[in-house]
């Protein structure tokens, strides 16, 4: 498992063309927290209250981690992982696990978070363009933001045309 600051052009790049992999992005909020908020308010108790969050997410996942999986801070309170090899079985149960222990978890942190995630499992082709890739995992994201949060939803890439999937 590596863990850095993400440029996920470089990622994709380093990812060979063929091979199966899933791409989730994860989106962290503070239990309570507007639908609509434009901005994430993990501060609002304090720089250290939200700090605590995130450190306790990355934690969470890193646990979830196999040695070839790629981890990285995506923005503020958005991260990216990348799981050679997953199909969609194990990416769900992957994702769904994560999930469930940041909901299950927190004991001790001054406030509680939730996490939505977009995830798309495919193997990459010249005729579907890596970026597209991450474009359909944000989209999954964004739809498991709107449905309610604390969510995952899939996206899908069938040919040139791409859906999301509860």
């Amino acid at each position: 498992m590596m863990l850095f600051n993400l440029d996920m052009k470089t990622v994709f790049v380093l990812l060979a063309l063929g091979h199966l992999f899933t791409v989730l992005l994860i989106t962290a909020y503070r239990k309570g927290q507007p639908r609509d908020a434009a901005v994430n308010s993990f501060y609002a108790y304090g720089h250290d209250a939200g700090d605590d969050a995130l450190r306790d997410l990355a934690a969470k996942m890193r646990e979830k981690l196999r040695e070839a999986d790629l981890l990285g801070r995506y923005g503020g309170d958005e991260f990216a992982i990348m799981l050679p090899g997953a199909d969609e079985q194990a990416s769900a149960g992957f994702a769904e696990a994560l999930r469930l222990s940041v909901e299950q978890g927190g004991e001790g942190l001054p406030l509680a978070y939730s996490i939505s995630m977009g995830v798309v499992t495919t193997v990459p082709t010249p005729g579907v363009p890596l970026e597209r890739l991450y474009k359909s995992s944000d989209i999954a994201l964004y739809r498991a933001k709107q449905g309610g949060r604390n969510r995952v939803a899939r996206g899908r890439i069938d040919g040139m045309a791409e859906r999301v999937m509860e």
